[in-house]
């Protein structure tokens, strides 16, 4: 507040909007969470919602050149921990899609009015674009693999954990019936 009329410069409005969104987001997410009887789909929700902020802010702060774009990561991991192979096959898809929206979107001379005045975007040209968005989507695809990949190994041992927890379970009861049927067994020997 004390940098004066700099701090609320026009380029800084559009990021400060999409950080009170996600203040918002937040907040709703919160306070609809217990209230919410299928939590599977408040997740996608919540993860569909996630993507859309991010494209924005990604949109708002650089298009290609934003710092932000690994929060796609993080999203992707999100959606391949709750979600396996599948949920995170999704996002890193609904990821490629909406960031090539914000990538794209400043070179429609409208949008490129309103979010990128000084044309730093249509200075780094269409072919570096091209090859950011290309790399940034075979970066997701990755990520999701992978997280897909840790997601599924830690299913399967947690299964196994339950299997085993199961026999321990059924032994511990054995060797307790025994130990109680011990007394009977030594009066008929």
């Amino acid at each position: 507040v004390r940098e004066g009329e700099g701090f609320f410069s026009t380029p800084m409005r559009g990021l400060y909007l999409f950080a009170g969104l996600a203040y918002l987001f937040a907040i709703v997410y919160a306070v609809f969470e217990r209230r919410v009887r299928d939590q599977s789909r408040f997740a996608i929700v919540q993860i569909a919602g996630d993507l859309v902020l991010l494209s924005g802010v990604v949109l708002i702060t650089g298009g290609a050149a934003s710092p932000f774009i690994i929060l796609y990561f993080l999203i992707i991991i999100g959606a391949g921990i709750l979600f396996y192979r599948a949920g995170s096959m999704i996002a890193a898809a609904a990821s490629a899609v909406l960031f090539g929206i914000a990538v794209a979107a400043p070179f429609v001379p409208r949008v490129a009015a309103f979010i990128d005045p000084d044309g730093t975007t249509l200075a780094m040209g269409r072919a570096a674009v091209g090859y950011r968005h290309l790399l940034a989507v075979f970066s997701f695809f990755l990520v999701a693999f992978l997280a897909s990949y840790l997601a599924e190994s830690l299913r399967r041992v947690g299964e196994e954990l339950v299997q085993a927890s199961a026999s321990l379970a059924d032994l511990e009861r054995r060797s307790e019936h025994i130990l109680q049927s011990i007394a009977s067994g030594l009066v008929t020997i």
